[in-house]
């Protein structure tokens, strides 16, 4: 019964130092954006309130930082606008802090920005200077009813993510960038003795 209790112990702990955490999270700052003389938003290298800005640099084409401008799924946030009527739109973040973790996937939301109904399948996203596959619709519904998309990242670091927009297509938000991903250094290879052991976090029972 000892060995029992103790081997369900160790499966958890295994199991737990395995599990994926929020490796990097860029919600574009908190308060309110005052807009810039002119009476337009920020542009993203003109906005200095982001989340990360002690680590990382942000850059962009087309796109501007607006405050609490759409209400998705019942909390307002800082958004960055896509607006569809220019040739080219990009949004970039560098210098992410992912060193340490593996299996990582970034996550975001889209919302329509002005009008129900849109399609920005046109979306394209970057990590570290290579395109990813996007899953989840692209397909917009009502005035600030999210969608989420999500892309998993190649082995290796996380350092850079890139939207690209450059079609033209309808104006939408972007928010609630997320980074998940599994600690390289958690308890992946341990032997208790010659029957309970674990290699690179499946736990192996012997005898």
């Amino acid at each position: 019964m000892k060995k029992i209790t103790f081997l369900l112990a160790f499966v958890a702990i295994a199991m737990f130092a395995n599990a994926a955490d929020v490796v990097f999270t860029e919600n574009f700052g908190t308060g309110f954006i005052e807009k810039m003389p002119g009476d337009y938003w920020p542009h993203i290298s003109q906005y200095t309130a982001y989340d990360n800005v002690a680590d990382c640099s942000y850059d962009g084409y087309g796109t501007t930082v607006r405050s609490k401008l759409l209400d998705f799924e019942g909390t307002n946030v800082h958004v960055i606008w896509f607006q569809g009527a220019k040739a080219e739109m990009w949004l970039s973040i560098s210098g992410i802090p992912t060193a340490g973790y593996d299996n990582m996937k970034v996550a975001f939301k889209v919302a329509n920005s002005e009008a129900a109904g849109g399609d920005i399948s046109a979306l394209k996203l970057s990590v570290n200077g290579s395109e990813v596959a996007l899953t989840g619709s692209t397909t917009l519904g009502a005035k600030g009813v999210t969608n989420t998309l999500e892309a998993d990242v190649p082995a290796g670091d996380l350092t850079s993510l890139k939207w690209d927009y450059p079609t033209g297509g309808s104006t939408f938000c972007l928010a609630n960038v997320v980074i998940t991903g599994t600690s390289t250094t958690a308890i992946k290879n341990v032997t208790i003795d010659n029957s309970v052991y674990a290699t690179n976090g499946t736990v192996y029972a012997e005898g």
